[in-house]
């Protein structure tokens, strides 16, 4: 019987300290993606909704073209690879 009771303190002890670490982290997560959601809400829909069209002025949104528009840069190489 006492090495079940030793188990079980350990048992306890590894539950308690797992959860206190879980909690730990995800305290630690909110704690660094609630500003940075409420900085860009504020950001997008704020009193002057204008100031994100002023920062895409100085930093233009990354715009993906289709596949079909871009040039094939590797027709020479493989131009090169058939001598």
């Amino acid at each position: 019987m006492n090495g079940e009771s030793a188990f079980r303190t350990k048992l306890k002890g590894g539950i308690t300290a797992g959860l206190k670490k879980g909690w730990d982290g995800f305290v630690w997560m909110m704690k660094i993606i609630i500003p940075i959601s409420l900085f860009t809400d504020i950001l997008k829909n704020g009193p002057n909704p204008t100031t994100t069209h002023k920062i895409e002025l100085l930093m233009p949104p990354v715009s993906v073209s289709d596949e079909r528009d871009k040039p094939d840069d590797f027709s020479s190489v493989s131009m090169r690879q058939g001598r």
